[in-house]
């Protein structure tokens, strides 16, 4: 989202980014606590933005007006989400996997290179459990993943130091969003 701000005077873009922020916060907790029952609209979600992310970037490498950049990445945006709902058990692993690789990027205070390699495990591991054991691992994964966000975007707009509001809130909230979770979702 950070090229789309440099094409805004700077005033305004500071302003769409607390915006960007609280927006991003409010689906983060729709995620905590209701991860499961929207997965099939996550699934969709997170293939319209990787399409209107890799549109745009091909089509500013292809094209030089932005018009037909913006065109790409709609297109392509609405090929990958239509694409990511008919192949549901791939969805399935790619949200598992990315949750599982941000929370590993946010919480673990590792050097860069070991930070990556370890965050892709773990999420390429979260992603094969997301397929193995559908109903849990999508139940704590969407719940810690939308709690542990939620609460590294709460750090800007607390005081709190950010390590300390992202793991206790990002716990707290995540335990109570997984336990809400699993007691509203069918068995």
């Amino acid at each position: 989202m950070d090229f789309l701000f440099h094409l805004l005077p700077p005033e305004l873009s500071l302003q769409f980014s607390t915006i960007i922020s609280f927006i991003t916060l409010i689906f983060y907790l729709v995620e905590c606590f209701s991860g499961y029952r929207l997965i099939r609209s996550w699934i969709s979600l997170l293939g319209f933005l990787l399409g209107v992310i890799g549109g745009f970037k091909l089509c500013t490498i292809f094209f030089d007006q932005t018009s037909y950049a913006v065109l790409g990445a709609i297109i392509l945006g609405t090929l990958l989400s239509a694409l990511s709902y008919k192949v549901y058990l791939a969805g399935i692993f790619c949200i598992a996997a990315y949750n599982v690789f941000q929370i590993c990027l946010t919480i673990l205070p590792l050097e860069a290179e070991f930070l990556y390699l370890s965050s892709l495990l773990l999420g390429l591991f979260a992603g094969y459990l997301g397929g193995k054991y559908m109903r849990p691992a999508i139940i704590i994964i969407t719940a810690f993943h939308g709690g542990i966000m939620a609460a590294d975007l709460l750090s800007l707009f607390l005081t709190l130091p950010a390590q300390l509001t992202t793991l206790t809130c990002g716990l707290f909230i995540g335990t109570i969003g997984s336990v809400f979770q699993f007691l509203r979702s069918k068995k």
